[in-house]
């Protein structure tokens, strides 16, 4: 073989990050460089592939990269051409599938691909047989490190990250009104996989209670799935015997000891006016974050102005007039108030894909930040709050148009 791989990413990568293959072509000549191709024209052929089970494996690109006379190797970062985005877990009642609103596949937030390659030489440049590289499993998001640190527990991994900058685990602080997801990366391929949510509730008075909430049989196949995980999404006010003080979520598959994610809760004061927040964290999942202080909402609205040809004086018909008309309507929401190592982890909205969820009347619309925060933390406090102002993420031509609850 004339071309192959000497340095490859991770199995496993975040889609933000770079996908680097190195590939080294034989097709030189020399003892030392600069070497001297054997061919003219000569590249390395590269076509980058998505696969897809039980149908065609998709052509996302194909490039022509020259090789390096010092190295014989060519460098190809595929990462820009693989398309993934956050998945919203479903909000819509399936009367078909009541389990559809507790658990589902988050199909846009992961992807498997390949390459195939060769050299490529000639007038035209033209490919010789390619090769095939193994599968390298890539989910959306991002990791400060080149190759992440995916901790890949029985059967799967939690694509959340509420640790601190100890590396220390934290309880997510929510009210019991909140809903709330957490994602997970399921290692294993089967056609018929049962996932068990274990919930331990700690009481006020310090007692706990161990409940099985239920069970989802989901495909697998080294994919991403979603679980509901909020305090009325499962249901924990008819199956508490006095008041919650924190409850812990297990998500494992059944017959497994050990759980895949682990996730912990403390239930937080309720406000009249809290309003939810869904975010994607970077890892492959969406959060939600109760934005619990007073809202301001605002209409923006924009113009140009034009001067017209005047013919005859009219009060009616002006000579000046107004032109792109639009207008939207912003939003300042404050979290309330919280630890720093919390209001850390919330600095993730400012990077994130949002959506505001009306939960009464049970849909998302996305939004996006309308300001650049400052000053979320300050020495020698104990408790900070993180304020951000969001506007619709289109344009109304016209306001009364049908009701939507902004500031339900």
């Amino acid at each position: 073989m004339a071309v192959s791989i000497v340095s490859n990413p991770n199995p496993y990568c975040f889609s933000l990050n770079p996908m680097i293959f190195e590939i080294e072509s034989t097709l030189f000549s020399g003892a030392s460089a600069p070497y001297t191709p054997d061919e003219d024209n000569l590249y390395c052929y590269v076509e980058i592939y998505q696969k897809v089970n039980g149908g065609d494996d998709v052509l996302l690109a194909s490039k022509n990269i020259p090789y390096s006379k010092y190295t014989k190797t060519a460098k190809v970062d595929i990462h820009s051409v693989i398309d993934l985005a956050p998945t919203l877990p479903n909000l819509t009642p399936d009367l078909g599938n009541p389990d559809a609103l507790f658990a589902g596949t988050a199909s846009d937030s992961y992807m498997t691909v390949y390459i195939k390659y060769a050299d490529s030489y000639g007038t035209p440049s033209t490919p010789d047989t390619l090769s095939t590289s193994g599968d390298y499993y890539v989910i959306y998001g991002y990791s400060k490190s080149q190759i992440p640190n995916i901790p890949f527990l029985a059967g799967g991994t939690e694509l959340h990250a509420y640790i601190d900058k100890n590396g220390d685990t934290f309880a997510k602080p929510v009210t019991k009104s909140t809903p709330d997801w957490v994602y997970v990366l399921a290692m294993q391929s089967n056609p018929a996989v049962r996932f068990q949510l274990d919930v331990t509730v700690t009481y006020t008075d310090g007692t706990t209670e161990d409940f099985t909430i239920d069970t989802y049989t989901m495909d697998t196949d080294q994919s991403v799935h979603w679980f509901a995980t909020g305090y009325t999404q499962l249901g924990l006010e008819a199956l508490a015997a006095s008041e919650i003080y924190s409850y812990q979520v297990k998500i494992r598959e059944q017959g497994e000891v050990s759980a895949m994610a682990t996730v912990n809760y403390i239930l937080d004061a309720e406000t009249p006016w809290e309003r939810y927040v869904i975010y994607d964290n970077g890892l492959g999942g969406v959060e939600t974050v109760c934005m619990k202080g007073k809202a301001m909402a605002d209409m923006v609205a924009e113009r140009s102005d034009i001067k017209k040809t005047w013919k005859d004086f009219d009060y009616e018909v002006a000579q000046m007039d107004n032109i792109a008309v639009r207008g939207h309507e912003e939003l300042d929401l404050s979290s309330g108030w919280y630890d720093e190592v919390y209001i850390r982890h919330l600095s993730q909205l400012l990077l994130a894909k949002l959506w505001l969820f009306d939960s009464e009347l049970g849909f998302t619309r996305q939004i996006i930040l309308s300001n650049d925060i400052k000053n979320i933390l300050q020495d020698d406090v104990v408790l900070h709050t993180l304020e951000i102002r969001i506007r619709d993420a289109w344009d109304d031509f016209a306001k009364n148009n049908f009701y939507h609850k902004w500031l339900a």
